[in-house]
């Protein structure tokens, strides 16, 4: 048992530093390219309009609002999706009551919430998205948008790396929202406050709306599952089991 634990111990520290290896080669990759689109004899720009590693200008003058309203109906999520695609951005007072509704929503959930799944559902898992807006848009594409009988499970790491990670985020709470039954998000890494301090999430939030909104969406992250069990045999989880839990 103790060569066990041993073993268990020297794979987590291999696998935590090539996690410390890939975020710091993501940290250089981003530099070095900032510094080529930088210079004037240079140019990354992609054949499309949209500019590179960038996000979409935000535009709020062209938003209504006139269809968002609590509580939260399909139309609603659908035109916050709509207005994500056309790079605007949502209204600080629809996202402040957005966060504190999924606030008191999380809270009424366990650490392990159990689901079972419907015998003619299928469940899409969903994990690491980091911010890319885009993919999430093409999951939902290929997948169908979540209903009452498409249900989905996002397993952590909304934000980070990507530019979009208060669009994405917003987007899933939304969902949760209107089909809590039907959409379940865990906790990830990137989750956390100490994570997403250094890897762009309190920048990009802070840069859209302000402080007060990047710690609402903190305490949403500390509230969120850190598993979910499906049919009381599978458990999805973002960060793994230590070696010495009994399940």
């Amino acid at each position: 048992r103790d060569r066990w634990k041993v073993v268990h111990r020297f794979a987590w520290v291999v696998s935590s530093g090539l996690d410390r290896l890939e975020e710091q080669s993501l940290l250089d990759l981003s530099v070095f390219l900032q510094s080529i689109s930088e210079s004037p004899s240079l140019s990354l720009q992609r054949k499309s309009s949209e500019p590179f590693a960038a996000p979409p200008p935000l535009n709020t003058t062209a938003y209504s609002g006139e269809t968002l309203r609590f509580p939260l109906e399909e139309a609603s999520v659908l035109d916050m999706v709509s207005c994500f695609c056309r790079g605007q951005q949502m209204p600080r007072d629809f996202v402040h009551e957005l966060l504190k509704r999924q606030l008191r929503l999380l809270e009424s959930l366990p650490n392990v919430v159990e689901y079972e799944v419907p015998a003619n559902c299928v469940i899409c898992i969903v994990g690491d998205i980091h911010g890319q807006f885009n993919d999430l848009m093409h999951i939902f594409r290929c997948h169908g948008f979540p209903s009452a009988t498409r249900p989905y499970l996002f397993n952590g790491d909304f934000v980070d790396r990507g530019e979009c990670g208060v669009e994405v985020t917003l987007t899933l709470f939304a969902w949760q929202q209107l089909y809590p039954n039907s959409v379940f998000m865990n906790r990830g890494n990137h989750e956390e406050r100490s994570v997403h301090a250094i890897y762009g999430f309190l920048r990009e939030c802070t840069r859209k709306y302000d402080n007060d909104i990047y710690e609402l969406f903190n305490e949403c992250f500390e509230n969120l599952p850190l598993a979910t069990l499906l049919n009381s045999k599978v458990l999805v989880l973002h960060g793994g089991v230590d070696e010495d839990m009994s399940l």
